[in-house]
Order: structure tokens, then C-alpha cells, then sequence
């Protein structure tokens, strides 16, 4: 949880990250209350669908 916080210190409102719909449950919570906050947008997406994946790339993701 210290190495997730932390990503989340390095990024700036606004920006947008792409993590796996499958993350670890404290860190899904951690991403969809304090990232919200800090108006992170979080998209969370099946990344064995490399289409899905692909698609959910945005001009501001910071993170993937």
C-alpha cells in the first residue's frame, strides 16, 4: 500500500492512470476514494483484453 500511495503522490490533478479490474481490494478502495479526491481519474480494465486495454488509453494517462 506504501508503493500505491505513493504513485499516486507522483501524479497531478487531472491526470488519469489505468490499473487492472483485478487489483488488490485496498487498493481498489485506496484508488476509488483518495484518487477521486485528489481528481485522479482511475480507469480499471480487463488487461487481458489487449483491445479493452488499448481503447481505455486517454491523451492525459500518466499511468499504465
Amino acid at each position: 500500500m506504501s508503493a500505491i500511495s505513493s504513485l499516486i503522490y507522483l501524479l497531478k490533478s487531472g491526470d488519469h492512470m489505468i490499473t487492472i479490474d483485478d487489483v488488490y481490494s485496498g487498493a481498489n478502495i485506496f484508488f476509488r476514494k483518495y484518487a477521486s479526491k485528489m481528481n485522479i481519474e482511475v480507469t480499471f480494465v480487463n488487461m487481458l483484453d489487449l483491445e479493452l486495454t488499448e481503447k481505455s488509453f486517454k491523451s492525459n494517462t500518466a499511468v499504465r
